[in-house]
């Protein structure tokens, strides 16, 4: 007996370390896509997905449609509602900000935004908290909060004035990024605004020293990314809470996306990462970088980013493109598949499959892990949803096709 209870004893002892050990399981991603480019890093991924599987794209349906209202990104897709913007035929009528059911497209709810403003740019959502950037026809672009518990508007605020160039000012508003409480707004003649998101209170303003072509917020810090005809910084980073620029990395340009440790940017001929906190220097160097033959620098877009990897649409100078998965931590190519039509749209990943839009009148899926160029669904969109420009949300089980000036359509695995 004695022999029994001294062997138990060291099996306990052997349990407890084993299970004291282990990691503790990895908490679910949530399943949302809460902004353009699916939140204020720009990964455009949506990891919670678990509808729409690289088992079940093939089966994917058209399960509704509606208007959009000349907004011409994605929507916002969070806790099963699907929210966007129709925008009035006359900018002195109100537009609509609209909720719609991701599964059948019922509308559940709309409030009516502050006239004489044009709501092109989309929606973020922060919490119970939308946040829609407008482009002002009697005053200068800004943001408009929506309370999505009574749907009321909580506070609409027009930018300040340039204050190096308010000759050369104009209207535009947005695109706009969430981070730490703040929303930050890249308007006008490429100014940047932060607010705070409960009370639309103005924390501060810059008017960088070149063009800003996109925007990132994560980690409490502004990612901006030029244009390669200006010249200047290329990717600047700021400090969220007081606008005060921290570093620079030369030569990167687009929208900056930010995964795990690193931020990517497009550079002129393919695309590079630096390290997201910096390098402790007011310049940065690249961790890596990964080129792309003969693509047009104004067109190769990063989307789709994990931890491991991300995917990449380049448009070529012949007109076609290429969609390419490297590894995110060192830049090796994993896959490239080559398109036969141009693909002006940021790729988009959804739980273990990515998708494309062509020639915004097909949208492409493969799975993420894809090893051949077979697709696992080729969707041609509706004859009354061609147009020039949209762009691709994935979450409550909808992918959802946004397609200026035009339809918002959405494909449903049916039974779902």
């Amino acid at each position: 007996m004695r022999v029994f209870k001294t062997l138990l004893a060291a099996f306990l002892v052997v349990l407890c370390s084993v299970l004291l050990a282990a990691p503790a399981g990895a908490a679910t991603p949530p399943d949302q896509w809460t902004s353009e480019y699916a939140g204020g890093a720009n990964t455009s991924a949506n990891l919670g997905e678990q509808l729409i599987t690289a088992a079940t794209a093939s089966q994917l349906t058209q399960a509704w449609q509606t208007a959009n209202g000349a907004d011409f990104v994605a929507p916002a897709i969070v806790n099963g509602v699907v929210y966007h913007v129709i925008n009035a035929g006359n900018a002195s009528i109100p537009g609509q900000f609209v909720a719609v059911s991701a599964r059948t497209g019922a509308q559940l709810w709309s409030t009516a935004l502050p006239p004489y403003a044009w709501y092109y740019r989309g929606q973020t959502i922060a919490g119970n908290i939308a946040l829609l950037p407008f482009e002002g026809i009697h005053e200068l672009g800004g943001i408009t909060a929506v309370d999505l518990t009574s749907h009321a508007v909580l506070w609409s605020r027009s930018r300040p004035p340039s204050t190096t160039n308010p000759s050369n000012d104009d209207g535009t508003g947005g695109p706009i990024a969430v981070d730490s409480g703040r929303v930050f707004l890249n308007a006008g003649n490429n100014a940047i605004s932060a607010y705070d998101i409960n009370t639309g209170a103005l924390l501060w303003q810059l008017d960088p020293p070149d063009g800003v072509r996109g925007i990132a917020a994560a980690g409490g810090r502004l990612y901006t990314g030029g244009f390669p005809s200006y010249p200047g910084p290329g990717l600047a980073v700021y400090d969220g809470a007081t606008g005060k620029q921290l570093w620079t990395s030369p030569y990167l340009y687009g929208i900056p996306v930010v995964v795990g440790s690193y931020v990517v940017v497009p550079t002129a001929q393919g695309v590079a990462a630096v390290a997201a906190a910096g390098c402790g220097k007011s310049v940065c160097p690249r961790i890596w970088s990964a080129g792309i033959t003969d693509a047009n620098p104004q067109a190769i877009l990063i989307g789709g980013a994990t931890s491991s990897t991300l995917f990449v649409t380049a448009t070529l100078t012949d007109n076609t493109a290429r969609l390419i998965r490297l590894n995110t931590s060192t830049g090796a190519r994993q896959w490239t598949v080559n398109l036969a039509q141009p693909s002006g749209e940021v790729p988009i990943r959804a739980g273990d499959t990515v998708w494309v839009m062509a020639n915004a009148n097909a949208v492409i899926g493969w799975s993420a892990t894809a090893t051949t160029s077979t697709h696992l669904r080729k969707i041609s969109l509706p004859s009354n949803s061609y147009g020039a420009v949209g762009g691709l949300a994935a979450a409550g089980g909808s992918l959802v096709v946004d397609v200026w000036p035009y339809t918002l359509t959405a494909y449903r695995v049916p039974g779902t």
